[in-house]
């Protein structure tokens, strides 16, 4: 822009916009849409960083929350078994003291003599028997056992 000294009330000149003056306000205008692009490319590279970034986060999220849930799960069944191997043990300690209850002598005298009836021997009904002398006589085999293993015996030799 040109600067007017004094007044130009009288005698005005215009001053014609020349090819020179519209190319300015073009090449302005180009230069100011690229710089327009440049920023929106700017912040489009911007956005998928940081959408990026959250998506990463939010994945990791996901599998650590995955992860946690599973952890969890072993937790309680471990727990679960402690518990068992508690009660496991309880009935295993009762079942001890039952065993010493039921292997004592006067408990199994009393059980023999009320539950079933048994009687004390004495000693007229002890009978001995000298087991250093042969009691019982040899049981002479069969003839039939001698028969089948004679006729085993020749089909053996017939086939091997």
């Amino acid at each position: 822009m040109q600067y007017i000294k004094g007044s130009t009330a009288l005698a005005p000149e215009r001053q014609q916009n020349g090819p020179a003056r519209e190319e300015d306000y073009e090449v302005l205008r180009k230069s100011k849409i690229q710089r327009e692009n440049r920023l929106k490319h700017q912040k489009n590279i911007q956005k998928r960083k940081v959408i990026k970034a959250i998506s990463i986060v939010f994945v990791a999220g996901i599998a650590l929350m995955f992860n946690e849930g599973r952890l969890y799960e072993k937790q309680q069944k471990v727990t679960e078994i402690y518990s068992e191997i508690n009660d496991i043990s309880k009935q295993n300690e009762d079942m001890r003291i039952q065993l010493i209850k039921l292997n004592s002598l006067p408990n199994i005298k009393d059980t023999a003599e009320n539950t079933l009836n048994m009687v004390m021997p004495k000693r007229e009904d002890v009978i001995y028997v000298d087991f250093s002398i042969n009691n019982f006589a040899e049981v002479p085999q069969d003839d039939k056992e001698s028969k089948a293993e004679d006729f085993f015996e020749k089909i053996k030799n017939l086939l091997f």
